[in-house]
């Protein structure tokens, strides 16, 4: 359930499936678990970034494995948008068992 939000400064900058793809083999997660919702920023003040992302992962995974989840994605946003990674800002939540409801029923793990 990897689900990341991601604002693009760049208005021209366009997004495909290959990035869940790409982010799906630098996570070594299925690409069918992952959601990336996608807005670009109309302003953005103070210090500024191409992208900044916030990233949702359970609570069951190891800090290795949120580890490689997020700096894949990381990866995957600057090979796929043509970018370096000091472009990219991420912040990750950790999401705890029975705080998500997915089909109308808490999901615990």
């Amino acid at each position: 359930m990897p689900i990341a939000y991601l604002t693009l400064s760049d208005k021209s900058k366009t997004v495909s499936e290959k990035l869940v793809e790409e982010w799906a083999g630098y996570a070594d997660v299925s690409a069918g678990l992952m959601t990336v919702n996608i807005v670009h920023s109309d302003i953005q003040l103070g210090k500024a970034y191409e992208v900044m992302a916030v990233l949702h992962l359970p609570a069951v995974w190891s800090r290795a494995k949120v580890s490689r989840i997020q700096q894949g994605l990381s990866q995957s946003l600057a090979s796929h948008l043509d970018l370096d990674e000091k472009e990219i800002h991420i912040v990750t939540h950790i999401v705890e068992s029975g705080l998500v409801v997915e089909n109308g029923a808490e999901v615990h793990w």
